[in-house]
């Protein structure tokens, strides 16, 4: 009689730990969609940022090259200003 109580005891025992590893199972698995989806959601921000970036990125580029246009018109346009300059002052001298 007193082993089938330590039996019983024992399976009782058992099943609980069965019931409370299955719902930290649950749990578990609940979280780790939970974690998936958060994931999913933080790449395709990521990839959106970096779509922006990559805009952005040429963008500057683009701006870049154009005042580096803009620096060679200013130098020519200077060198145009020092030779009418020179010219009036010779034709001043002669």
């Amino acid at each position: 009689m007193f082993l089938l109580f330590q039996v019983s005891s024992e399976m009782s025992r058992l099943q609980t730990q069965a019931e409370s590893g299955a719902k930290e199972l649950t749990e578990l698995r609940h979280q780790h969609a939970r974690l998936r989806k958060t994931l999913s959601e933080r790449s395709e921000e990521l990839s959106h940022w970096q779509r922006k970036s990559e805009a952005f990125e040429k963008e500057v580029r683009k701006l870049r090259a154009r005042i580096d246009e803009l620096k060679q018109e200013l130098g020519r346009a200077q060198d145009m200003n020092d030779e009418g300059q020179n010219a009036i002052r010779q034709a001043c001298i002669y």
